[in-house]
């Protein structure tokens, strides 16, 4: 690309001009930068502390995603968790399991016929509050059944 003479005397002051505006704005943050040193190293400190928080939550988030269970307890306590049951109604299913004779607790949560209970068989469970809140959460771990 050539350019005339004609041409570089309309760019050569834009140039130039543009050129000492970069090296003022140089100037400039250079002699903010010794002034305000304390500053900067605040600044550095929130931007380690961000970086440093989100990594933490990152891997706290991927160990939850990722874990395995091999404990029936902590599935059904992590089911529970995840479907917003309080402690008293965990200990209820766990309480239910016991019942009905189940090996692993999580087996209430396969088959809803495990959730039918005999005022005979099962008169602490056959209480009428008990079963409301037995009735709520069958209705929210089974919500469309």
């Amino acid at each position: 690309m050539h350019l005339s003479i004609l041409q570089l005397s309309i760019y050569l002051p834009s140039l130039l001009l543009g050129q000492t505006r970069i090296e003022s704005l140089n100037q400039a943050f250079r002699d903010q930068s010794e002034e305000g040193g304390p500053a900067g190293i605040i600044m550095l400190a929130v931007v380690v502390c961000a970086i440093s928080v989100a990594v933490l939550a990152y891997f706290a988030y991927k160990r939850r995603t990722e874990r395995v269970f091999c404990d029936a307890n902590q599935l059904l306590k992590e089911v529970g968790r995840a479907h917003r049951l309080n402690r008293q109604q965990r200990s209820l299913l766990v309480q239910l399991a016991k019942a009905k004779q189940l090996e692993d607790p999580c087996a209430l949560l396969l088959d809803t016929s495990h959730w039918i209970l005999d005022p005979v068989k099962h008169p602490q469970l056959c209480q009428p509050r008990k079963i409301a809140q037995i009735q709520m959460m069958q209705r929210r771990l089974f919500v469309a059944q």
